[in-house]
């Protein structure tokens, strides 16, 4: 989680900076978006399994119904 993460901040800086400078094309945004995207597939999986080995088992149902809604709220307010 910590190298997909690290890599997601990175990879979206890259893409500020591209389009700051510039220098952005088609090609060279989706290859970015793609890296960000495929970081995102080991990335989301993995937090949600973590969750359980972080998270008392009295607690569970509550923190992963939690996560789902921040999750859907996150795609509601990022979506295009």
């Amino acid at each position: 989680m910590l190298v997909a993460g690290t890599a997601a901040a990175f990879l979206s800086m890259v893409l500020t900076w591209v389009f700051y400078a510039g220098t952005a094309n088609v090609v060279l945004v989706l290859i970015i978006i793609l890296l960000l995207s495929t970081g995102g597939a080991f990335r989301r999986p993995a937090m949600i399994a973590s969750t359980s080995l972080m998270v008392p088992g009295r607690h569970l149902t509550r923190i992963q119904g939690f996560s789902q809604m921040l999750q859907g709220g996150i795609n509601i307010i990022w979506a295009p």
